[in-house]
């Protein structure tokens, strides 16, 4: 049984691009059931491009949230989401794209396997004038177990951005609400990270989204620090599988979490002294023996 799909967009002054956006939605080869647009507000030209856009297309005009980037993002896709009556769920924001193979693929993915609550895939990256810049892949988003994966290894920086991702409706529902108030996490990060814990999560290997980094991207203009980010995941993951039975993980049996750990935390922070100590206790006895000398 073929699957209905929906494309929720989520916009705030992305004038410049979302044109574009919403036409690389339009030409998918599979063409999708329904596109909602959620606009939190824009002051820019978005709103002017959206009554131009076809009739298929539901716009939703929201009032600028009050609250962090983050939360006004959760807040829009929310809307759109009740708006929406898909059982496949894609997530776009409006300066990002979809090649046009995408919503087929993700498909074929959902509907052979009902298993299967989470699609996702590598991204191209470019710049605001459509120059290609490179391409987001990571083998780590690419495990084939990745609950089993996690446990392992305690690593918890399983998902791509929020134009690669789609959801199953019945695992959306599952989670809504999806806003974070107490870690400020983004909404794809809130939504991908327990996936597994619901079902399957299958990772393509063709990029079939575009990530659009110019110079008004928030990931842009505010860098995020890797390991803080990397702590909240692993901290929203293990509350919510605290408060729903699951057991969570155990960062300090991670190598690779104690490594950041002394990174990040304790060398920065370290006063010269430790270093020397650290130093002597590193020296053999004859290297000791001839520094004392030297006094």
């Amino acid at each position: 049984m073929q699957l209905r799909t929906s494309v929720l967009v989520c916009n705030y002054n992305n004038g410049p691009f979302l044109r574009e956006c919403l036409e690389s939605v339009m030409a998918q080869t599979r063409e999708p059931d329904e596109i909602i647009v959620a606009d939190d507000g824009s002051t820019d030209e978005s709103l002017a491009i959206l009554d131009r856009m076809p009739m298929r297309i539901s716009v939703l005009r929201l009032s600028h949230g009050t609250e962090t980037k983050r939360l006004n993002q959760a807040r829009a896709f929310q809307a759109a989401f009740q708006r929406s009556s898909g059982d496949i769920v894609f997530l776009l924001d409006g300066d990002d794209l979809f090649l046009p193979k995408k919503i087929a693929a993700y498909a074929e993915a959902f509907e052979g396997d009902p298993q299967v609550v989470m699609v996702q895939c590598p991204m191209i990256l470019v710049d605001g004038t459509g120059q290609r810049l490179g391409l987001d892949i990571d083998a780590k988003r690419h495990w084939r177990d990745p609950l089993r994966e996690m446990r392992r290894r305690q690593e918890v920086n399983i998902h791509y951005a929020t134009s690669a991702l789609a959801f199953r409706r019945t695992y959306l529902e599952a989670r809504f609400p999806w806003a974070d108030r107490t870690l400020g996490l983004a909404t794809d990060t809130v939504l991908s990270i327990v996936a597994p814990l619901f079902g399957r999560v299958a990772t393509l290997d063709e990029p079939l989204s575009v990530w659009r980094r110019h110079q008004n991207a928030s990931t842009v203009r505010h860098p995020l620090d890797y390991f803080r980010e990397t702590e909240k995941k692993r901290t929203y993951f293990n509350r919510y599988c605290r408060a729903h039975a699951f057991r969570p993980l155990r960062r300090w049996s991670s190598p690779r979490y104690c490594a950041y750990w002394m990174r990040n935390q304790v060398l920065p922070s370290a006063p010269p002294a430790w270093f020397r100590t650290l130093r002597w206790h590193l020296l053999s006895a004859e290297q000791r023996q001839s520094l004392l000398q030297r006094k």
